[in-house]
């Protein structure tokens, strides 16, 4: 015989029973309800800037590029190369240079370049220039050109690097193109020199 279940659908226990299987299958669903919406706050972060300022560049002309007292023969041209660091003298055509104990034998330009410590720097000088006697028209011009630059610490070439005192030398060489029947006198020019850290 089959009692009927004493956890009947009337019954307070088959209530109490059936709450509480309906609370049991019904938490998973109210947990993700339950969880608060939290917004990404990204991130963050501080970045620097910075700044070195150095020695700036000094250069001071001690010797100027002076090719010397010479002498052509009649109707022929000449050249006189001086060269840095030694300054060496070429004479080439009917080019000779002559000099007694009253004029300065020929040398290259010579500076002194003052900055940072080990810092290294380039010289810039013109590929070519032209000098004239005073009183004499452009027409009695003569060519300078091959300047060339060699310094104290890099030997030939147009870059040097300061010493752990912050100081260096170059000197500047080039080549003078005398034309046949070139006026006498003294010639002269400015040669611009641009010393900048590299």
């Amino acid at each position: 015989m089959v009692r009927p279940s004493s956890f009947g659908r009337g019954s307070p226990r088959s209530r109490a029973a059936l709450l509480g299987a309906t609370a049991l299958t019904a938490l998973p669903l109210c947990i993700p309800l339950g969880l608060p919406l939290i917004a990404d706050p990204g991130s963050t972060a501080v970045g620097a800037s910075a700044a070195r300022v150095i020695a700036p560049l000094a250069v001071a002309r001690e010797e100027d590029l002076d090719f010397g007292t010479i002498a052509l023969d009649l109707n022929g041209s000449g050249t006189v190369t001086v060269m840095p660091l030694g300054g060496s003298v070429r004479y080439g055509g009917s080019a000779q240079g002559i000099c007694l104990l009253a004029c300065p034998p020929p040398h290259p330009a010579r500076f002194a370049v003052r900055g940072e410590p080990l810092r290294s720097y380039r010289v810039t000088v013109p590929p070519s220039l032209t000098i004239t006697p005073p009183g004499l028209g452009s027409g009695n011009a003569v060519l300078i050109d091959a300047l060339t630059i060699g310094t104290a610490s890099q030997r030939i070439g147009d870059s040097g690097e300061l010493s752990p005192d912050g100081i260096d030398s170059f000197e500047v060489g080039g080549t003078l193109h005398l034309p046949a029947g070139a006026a006498e006198g003294r010639y002269t020019a400015q040669v611009p020199v641009i010393v900048s850290y590299m």
